[in-house]
């Protein structure tokens, strides 16, 4: 998210898009228990980095989401993720080559 906010020419009120895209991820991920407020991600941030949370340090965020830049911990998730779709994929794959399926409509979420 900070990524991706930190690339726009035109940048949007930081408050909003955080509390936008949080809302989102909420909704998204069920998760009624969990405190997606800017404040408590800041919280964890800081606790995962060892460092104050600057939402205009493009430098930093551009390198915890980049895999060919450095290993994180962020970077072992998307490693993970990644690797896991590598697998799904594989399989429907397989499961084309096997002839017991003629038409396939898959719909991939927006990234």
């Amino acid at each position: 998210m900070m990524d991706q906010w930190n690339r726009y020419d035109e940048k949007p009120d930081f408050d909003q898009y955080v509390k936008d895209t949080l809302k989102m991820d909420k909704e998204e991920s069920g998760w009624q228990d969990f405190d997606f407020s800017l404040e408590n991600m800041k919280s964890i941030h800081e606790k995962l980095f060892k460092q104050k949370f600057n939402e205009h340090d493009q430098t930093f965020f551009h390198k915890i989401v980049n895999p060919t830049l450095q290993t994180t911990s962020i970077i072992d998730i998307l490693r993970q993720k990644e690797f896991s779709r590598c697998i799904y994929v594989k399989k429907v794959v397989d499961y084309i080559n096997s002839g017991k399926i003629y038409l396939l409509f898959l719909v991939l979420p927006m990234q």
